[in-house]
């Protein structure tokens, strides 16, 4: 026996390698983008059937960058009564929306994308440093962008860190919830609101939930400039934001016009109350997530004229609004 194992010892050996390398080159291959062991965006391996909605995302999906930055920058978290702040930094803001767009593109329909992102914040008077995570899952789903927060400002555990890493080499890996679709037990539950038509949360019940009707987000910021077009072309910068439609799939990324509508007018500013001159978020919340039935025939009307839709899909959305009324 011990004869047989010299004589394939070196075969062996090599084998061991080349598995080694595998694993390491197939768990890399998950990674989108890492500045350390938390603090990456990569590929989930696979929606679990058993504990996740089990219908397929439209994956791969080609979504321009400058869209889900636009979504991004237009979320953002009540404080208190008075205050509120962007759920994502700037940083984080570009740097997922950069690697989201590319993550989609290559995704297949079981994968999400998951991220953890940080910032640094001084703490005791300047004295300490502090880091805060933010995680999450993104995909593509039913012809929108869909976003669910799993933690949001969770402190490192210095002290945790200090004893298992003195040297601070970046072994210490945090265990994140990553959200789900599932409804978790411990969910994200601070109060959004969204400065932007076409961003609201799923359900009531979900807090946790955001979707993005990316076309809508875009005319809604302002981008849509008519003197741009030329023959139905767009010029300009508007030309160089565009999406890339022929994604895979080709998910379309036109407003969902089968919901029922919602018949509560949006506004743009915040409303401010009658004495305490204090912005009034909450009422914002709820106005920038309906959408009227008259937005919905121009938005249609708008994507046509930018040819982002055919005459044929113009058609058949239209008739179906008609429906409605």
């Amino acid at each position: 026996m011990l004869k047989y194992l010299r004589k394939y010892r070196l075969k062996i050996e090599i084998l061991i390698v080349f598995l080694f390398f595998s694993v390491s080159s197939f768990s890399s291959d998950l990674i989108l983008w890492s500045e350390d062991k938390n603090t990456e965006i990569k590929f989930s391996s696979a929606i679990n059937p058993t504990t996740e909605d089990k219908s397929n995302n439209n994956h791969p999906a080609t979504l321009n960058e400058n869209y889900i930055l636009n979504v991004l920058s237009n979320i953002q978290r009540i404080k208190n009564k008075t205050s509120s702040e962007q759920l994502f930094t700037h940083e984080q803001q570009k740097t997922l929306a950069k690697y989201v767009a590319i993550g989609l593109n290559q995704a297949g329909p079981n994968q999400d994308i998951l991220f953890s992102l940080d910032k640094k914040e001084r703490s005791l008077g300047g004295f300490r440093n502090e880091r805060y995570f933010v995680t999450g899952r993104v995909f593509y789903d039913n012809d929108l962008l869909n976003i669910i927060i799993g933690e949001h400002d969770r402190l490192a555990n210095n002290a945790y860190e200090m004893a298992y890493d003195p040297t601070n080499q970046g072994l210490v890996e945090y265990d994140f919830n990553y959200g789900a679709r599932n409804t978790p037990k411990f969910p994200f539950d601070d109060q959004l609101t969204f400065t932007s038509q076409g961003i609201k949360l799923k359900s009531d019940s979900r807090t946790d939930w955001i979707t993005a009707d990316l076309a809508s987000v875009h005319l809604a910021s302002g981008n849509l400039v008519n003197s741009n077009l030329v023959s139905g072309n767009l010029t300009g910068d508007y030309q160089a934001s565009q999406p890339n439609f022929q994604a895979s799939t080709q998910p379309s990324l036109q407003p969902n016009l089968q919901q029922t509508s919602q018949a509560s007018p949006h506004t743009t500013q915040n409303q401010t109350t009658g004495n305490s001159g204090h912005q009034d978020t909450t009422h914002n919340a709820v106005t920038f997530g309906a959408t009227s039935l008259m937005q919905r025939f121009k938005t249609l009307e708008a994507l046509r004229k930018e040819s982002l839709i055919t005459e044929e899909e113009y058609q058949q959305k239209r008739e179906a609004l008609l429906r409605s009324l």
